[in-house]
């Protein structure tokens, strides 16, 4: 399934380590930021790394409208950590060995998911290949379209919308 409209199914929260060690909560996120996140194998996977890489250059963007970009990586090694080093502070890597994460959103790998700030997942993308995944101007589409469908997210302002 490359794309689907997911309205109305929320993700659910897990709880994974991130760079130092410590567990990261993802209900801390509920009803304060969207969440863009990327499922992936980790640092092998060359359109996961170029997609995550993409993101991270264009984080002013996405951090102006309020969301948080998420790295949930099955690989742990040194090449997995260094990724998630360079990515910093504009990518929250969160390191998921066993996939459990995944498989609780009922998902394999690569997979993408943005909701919103109340964690309802509004685009899917669960691709047969990782090529497949939607590019990072894509992904900014959705999350501005997010931003006009929940009106208890923000105020709309439809001249910034019109300058897009």
């Amino acid at each position: 399934m490359p794309f689907e409209r997911a309205e109305g199914r929320f993700m659910r929260s897990f709880t994974l380590p991130g760079l130092d060690g410590n567990p990261v909560d993802m209900f801390r996120f509920r009803g304060w930021k969207p969440l863009i996140v990327l499922f992936h194998a980790g640092a092998a996977c060359a359109p996961c790394t170029g997609l995550l890489r993409g993101l991270a250059d264009d984080a002013a963007r996405f951090e102006a409208e309020g969301a948080q970009i998420v790295s949930v990586s099955a690989g742990d090694g040194p090449q997995d950590r260094a990724l998630a080093e360079a990515l910093q502070p504009h990518v929250l890597t969160l390191f998921d060995s066993q996939g459990m994460a995944s498989a609780a959103q009922g998902f394999g790998d690569p997979a993408l998911i943005i909701t919103d700030r109340y964690g309802e997942i509004f685009a899917f993308w669960q691709p047969d290949s990782a090529q497949a995944l939607p590019a990072v101007e894509d992904i900014y589409g959705w999350l501005v379209w997010i931003e006009v469908q929940c009106q208890a997210c923000t105020t709309v302002n439809w001249a910034k919308m019109g300058a897009r």
